[in-house]
């Protein structure tokens, strides 16, 4: 129910802000956006900035955060292609024993970003890429400066004041996003997915567990 409700693409349940939340945490892959490392390592590179460190501890954070990342590829795309569990759109449209099929079912989509029109990844669902990649690069910030407390802000190149609207048609506007703590950016990146309808709450919640997971043991064994 909460997938149908807040996924869809005229969904009256999704407010404002979690519409803007799915988008700004896209990076689907379209031209002059990149893909969800990309985006990590922005937020990684924010972060460094802020934290004003020495060249060596700022290189050694990012090889920490990347390998990290490179494992929490690994382990997602072997994951979603040993279960093979449906995207929503297959999931909703066709229907289960215990759930009516909604045929005409369209999710909002992950932004194609003037490429198209919004689409639904080519590749099974669980577990999500977005979550693993996301909480592996927020649980190495964690570890590395010792603390989640640390607020900061970041613009996503879905919101640059350059990046079309596939649905609208229109230039996004800039927008900037603030966080109390890695933990509160980790959250709406989880959530993100949920809200373009791209992913059920299981694949965000056991992504979450795996990139944590993998950012520990690579932290234990590299420091």
């Amino acid at each position: 129910d909460e997938l149908v409700s807040l996924g869809t693409r005229t969904s009256q349940d999704r407010t404002v802000d979690q519409t803007e939340i799915g988008i700004f945490w896209g990076y689907d892959g379209a031209p002059k956006i990149g893909v969800p490392p990309r985006l990590y390592n922005q937020i990684v590179r924010v972060i460094a900035i802020q934290k004003n460190k020495k060249l060596q501890e700022n290189a050694r954070l990012f090889a920490l955060v990347n390998y990290a990342m490179a494992d929490a590829g690994i382990s997602s795309w072997e994951s979603k292609y040993y279960y093979g569990l449906w995207r929503p759109i297959y999931g909703i449209r066709q229907g289960t024993r215990r759930t009516p099929a909604i045929p005409n079912w369209l999710p909002l989509g992950a932004p194609a970003d003037g490429a198209g029109d919004n689409f639904t990844p080519p590749f099974p669902s669980y577990v999500s890429g977005h979550s693993t990649f996301g909480s592996a690069t927020f649980e190495m910030l964690r570890l590395f400066y010792k603390t989640d407390q640390v607020h900061f802000e970041f613009r996503s190149d879905e919101y640059n004041g350059i990046t079309k609207d596939s649905i609208t048609g229109l230039v996004r506007p800039v927008r900037t996003r603030q966080y109390q703590s890695f933990s509160q950016a980790e959250d709406e990146n989880y959530r993100s997915r949920i809200y373009l309808g791209v992913h059920w709450r299981i694949d965000q919640e056991e992504g979450k567990i795996m990139g944590r997971n993998i950012a520990s043991y690579i932290f234990k064994k590299m420091t």
